[in-house]
C-alpha cells in the first residue's frame, strides 16, 4: 500500500498583529488548522510547521476571518523562508511529548524560553539526585 502524502493545506502569509509577535504564535482559522492525519489542532497547541523545506516550532491560535490566511510574525517568516502576500504549501505536525517538553527550550519570547529552561534543568536535576539518593540508601 503506497503512503499518502502528509496534509498540505494553501494560506497567504499575513502580518500577524504586534502584540502576538516574539511569541511562536501562528493564527489560522480553525478551518484550515488539520495535522498531517487531517485532524483537527485545537488552539494553543504547539505544532512544528513546515514550508518550502523549512519548519519551526509555533504555537497555533485562531482567527475570526473565515479565509485562507495564515499570519506569523517576522522570526516565523524568516525560519520559514516566506513574505507575506505570498501564498504557500503548509503541512502542520501536533509535536508530540518530547518536542513539547523541547519547545521552551527555543522559544522565541524570553518569558517562556527562560521559565522553560528553568524547568527543564530542575527535572533533570531532581531526577539524577533522586537516583543518586535511591541508590545511596540501597548501597
Amino acid at each position: 500500500m503506497a503512503k499518502l502524502p502528509p496534509h498540505t493545506v494553501t494560506l497567504t502569509v499575513k502580518n500577524l498583529a504586534a502584540t502576538d509577535s516574539w511569541k511562536d504564535i501562528v493564527r489560522i482559522k480553525d478551518l484550515y488548522r488539520q495535522d498531517e492525519n487531517n485532524k483537527h489542532i485545537n488552539r494553543g497547541q504547539i505544532c512544528k510547521l513546515i514550508a518550502n523545506g523549512h519548519s519551526t516550532w509555533v504555537l497555533m491560535h485562531g482567527r475570526n476571518p473565515n479565509t485562507p490566511e495564515i499570519r506569523m510574525d517576522l522570526n516565523t517568516r524568516l525560519a520559514l523562508k516566506v513574505n507575506v502576500g505570498q501564498t504557500h504549501q503548509f503541512q502542520i505536525h501536533q509535536c508530540g511529548m518530547i518536542e513539547r517538553l523541547w519547545y521552551p527550550w527555543k522559544a522565541s519570547d524570553p518569558g517562556y524560553r527562560i521559565a522553560g529552561q528553568i524547568s527543564l534543568i530542575s527535572l533533570l536535576l531532581g531526577t539524577v539526585l533522586g537516583i543518586v539518593g535511591v541508590v545511596l540508601a540501597f548501597h
